[in-house]
């Protein structure tokens, strides 16, 4: 019955498998040896620590990689993940090497490595010429110059860097080194302690950094998605709109929010080609100066912003769905302690027709006793404001004198479930 399928189909069957799980599966027949035999995924763990010299398990990989060296099996996709400790790096170390160069000479196509202690040889990896996809985790690259001449590596289409060491020089080396890179993740990496000056890709689609590093400049005209996390504002200098940005996404952890933070982030916002969904994380930040604020002219509350514990919803414009998120935000009676839906966009988006439709929905206006709509300027007269408001409230003319006004304001102050806009 094991036999039944044929020998390709196993073998798709397998790739789906750990390496593990499938060197298991070989013992069912002759047949599923043989697809496992020339399965062309491969994935290896070397954890050596407290003793543990894995002798025995290093020599059935090298057994393995050697078979595929001498049968030119392909090799797809290899993983190897490593942990080692000082004692065993000369026995590990020209086992590694071997591996790996086995591994790019049988045309590895995505490579997937994590290393605690071997020192990546990152020249080698990039002379490979199938590699299409290289993963690298915890590792460290090897320092190379500018000046080394680096072979292009024109087959490869996805990196992601992930809590990887490497200098300046090393990572300007490895991004030069991918003409045609589509996607290019940079996560917690360490030992670029300057600015990263440019990134510049005619081909870059997909873009992710989360790094406590500000850019200068970001030059990738065919960019579809940016995901963006520091705690730096990045000036995004797109050489030509980018018309095809789909998906943008910005965190900023903001340890500074003077008059000069806020203008940068007004050029972000400005300069952005597509409705993008900014998130602003404060961190030691007790208040916002209007002062700042209107130095810039920046387009918020006409009074200072102090931290709270409330519970503050955040809306990006333009894509479908909002309007009805934010009425379920309104009325699920879980959300009691929900004090601000704010609505972020560049202007002309449409910020204000979505706030006046969900105002004047039919069940956000038979939910609330009490709805004010105000639409307040950054120059305002604070009476004015609350005479507005009041007004709506009490439905009066707003003819009454300071006395009568104070005294309706006093008694409507402490009105709760208040929807104001």
């Amino acid at each position: 019955m094991a036999d039944i399928l044929p020998e390709c189909l196993i073998q798709k069957i397998l790739c789906f498998l750990s390496y593990t799980e499938a060197t298991r599966m070989r013992i069912l027949s002759k047949t599923w040896l043989q697809a496992w035999s020339t399965l062309p995924n491969l994935d290896f763990t070397i954890d050596c620590w407290e003793g543990n010299t894995m002798s025995d398990y290093s020599q059935l990989v090298d057994t393995i990689i050697e078979r595929y060296r001498k049968g030119k099996i392909p090799i797809e996709r290899f993983e190897l993940l490593e942990n080692i400790n000082d004692s065993h790096k000369d026995f590990y170390f020209p086992l590694i090497d071997k591996w790996l160069d086995i591994a790019l000479q049988n045309g590895v196509k995505d490579l997937f490595l994590e290393f605690t202690s071997y020192p990546t040889p990152i020249l080698t990896i990039l002379a490979g010429k199938s590699l299409r996809e290289l993963v690298l985790c915890y590792c460290t690259l090897m320092p190379v110059s500018l000046s080394s001449g680096v072979v292009n590596c024109n087959s490869l289409r996805k990196l992601s860097l992930s809590h990887v060491t490497l200098d300046e020089n090393t990572f300007d080396t490895l991004f030069n080194s991918c003409p045609l890179i589509v996607s290019f993740i940079l996560e917690y990496c360490s030992g670029l302690t300057m600015t990263l000056r440019k990134i510049k890709s005619d081909s870059l689609k997909v873009l992710k950094i989360h790094q406590l590093y500000a850019i200068e400049e970001i030059d990738a005209p065919n960019l579809v998605s940016l995901d963006y996390m520091g705690n730096q504002i990045p000036e995004l200098k797109m050489a030509r709109e980018s018309s095809q940005l789909e998906h943008s996404k910005i965190t900023l952890l903001c340890r500074s929010s003077n008059a000069a933070w806020f203008c940068k982030l007004k050029k972000l916002l400005s300069n952005s080609s597509s409705s993008s969904k900014v998130t602003l994380q404060f961190f030691n930040c007790t208040e916002i100066s209007m002062t700042d604020l209107q130095m810039d002219h920046i387009d918020l509350y006409d009074k200072p912003i102090e931290s709270t514990s409330s519970s503050f919803v955040e809306v990006t414009v333009g894509h479908e769905g909002d309007k009805a998120r934010m009425i379920d935000q309104l009325l699920d009676e879980h959300e009691s302690k929900l004090d601000v839906i704010s609505i972020v966009g560049m202007p002309g988006l449409g910020k204000t027709t979505l706030a006046k439709k969900v105002y004047n929905n039919t069940l956000v206006a038979s939910h609330f006793n009490v709805r004010a709509w105000c639409i307040i300027s950054q120059k305002y007269n604070k009476s004015k404001v609350l005479r507005e408001i009041l007004q709506q409230v009490t439905g009066s003319e707003g003819k009454e004198s300071e006395d009568d006004f104070a005294e309706n304001y006093e008694e409507y102050y402490s009105i709760k479930g208040t929807s104001s806009s």
